[in-house]
């Protein structure tokens, strides 16, 4: 079970090296995943930055900062706390508003390039 997923984990990092080098070769198709991966970024950023512009009212919402001295480090904690998980969460939902939005046309053109250089054309699907 532990030899099969770890030659699973090799051969999906072999299918990303030959992507890599299949991009490199052909500047179209870095370029396309360059712009992906700038867009994901973009966004990530954006997303990120909201969060951390309302950070404070959204800890308030959780816990008022407390007036003891003994209980202040807690509340630092639990915001510190709160801001990776925010971020954590805005990176996932980044992503994936990315790949929803954005990303599918870049893969479906990136995908007719590769199939036109593999097969030589691109075959049309027959569903509407």
């Amino acid at each position: 079970m532990v030899y099969v997923a770890a030659m699973n984990i090799i051969s999906g990092i072999t299918y990303n090296l030959r992507g890599l080098k299949l991009g490199i070769r052909t500047p179209r198709l870095l370029v396309l995943g360059l712009i992906r991966f700038a867009v994901v970024v973009l966004v990530t950023i954006a997303s990120a930055s909201v969060i951390l512009l309302y950070h404070q009212e959204i800890l308030n919402l959780i816990w008022v900062r407390p007036e003891s001295r003994w209980l202040v480090w807690v509340w630092y904690l639990v915001s510190w706390l709160l801001s990776f998980i925010l971020l954590g969460l805005a990176t996932v939902i980044s992503y994936l508003a990315s790949q929803v939005l954005f990303a599918v046309v870049i893969m479906d053109t990136m995908s007719r390039i590769t199939e036109a250089m593999v097969t030589g054309a691109v075959a049309e699907s027959d569903n509407p």
